[in-house]
């Protein structure tokens, strides 16, 4: 049943020859996001090395890299931590995510996350109620959501860690 007003726009909507082709290809990644996930790292080592090569000092690069670890490893903890994980799963994001941060095909998100899942493996019943979590709360309860709020809160937390830690760095050189 359609009202008469609706008829017109129905029957040109039904004329119209439309391909959904487009969608279903996968578009190519741009050459600039590869870049920039390589950025991070070269930018980190060398404010690593300009420090050690201009001030000449072991310690100083010492605490550098001591606070590019705390930074980044405390935020992605932070994050997991929001998530509600398992306190083992905390430590995993606080150890993984100064070293993930340096390498851009995985991320601490992706460690937190398998840790998590490893130690509150989903049960067939979650799969099964993920279609009715109507609430926030709702995605804290169920062990799949669980995983994936783990996942993105600690590899958030080590985004902004590392958004934190480069310019706290190299205030120090």
């Amino acid at each position: 049943v359609v009202g008469a007003g609706h008829v017109e726009g129905i029957k040109k909507h039904l004329r119209k020859k439309e391909s959904i082709t487009p969608l279903d290809k996968i578009p190519a990644g741009s050459a600039w996001t590869k870049r920039i996930a390589y950025a991070v790292p070269l930018i980190f080592l060398g404010i690593i090395c300009y420090g050690f090569v201009h001030h000449k000092s072991v310690e100083l690069t010492l605490s550098m890299l001591a606070y590019w670890f705390v930074i980044n490893g405390a935020l992605s903890a932070l994050g997991a931590l929001l998530a509600l994980a398992h306190p083992i799963t905390i430590i995993s994001a606080f150890v993984a995510a100064p070293i993930t941060s340096l390498n851009p095909t995985i991320g601490a998100g992706i460690v937190a996350g398998l840790v998590e899942a490893k130690i509150k493996e989903p049960r067939v019943k979650d799969f099964h109620e993920l279609k009715e979590i109507t609430t926030f709360g709702g995605f804290y309860k169920n062990r799949v959501t669980r995983i994936l709020l783990v996942a993105s809160f600690a590899n958030l937390g080590s985004a902004i860690g590392t958004f934190v830690a480069l310019p706290y760095l190299l205030s120090l050189v």
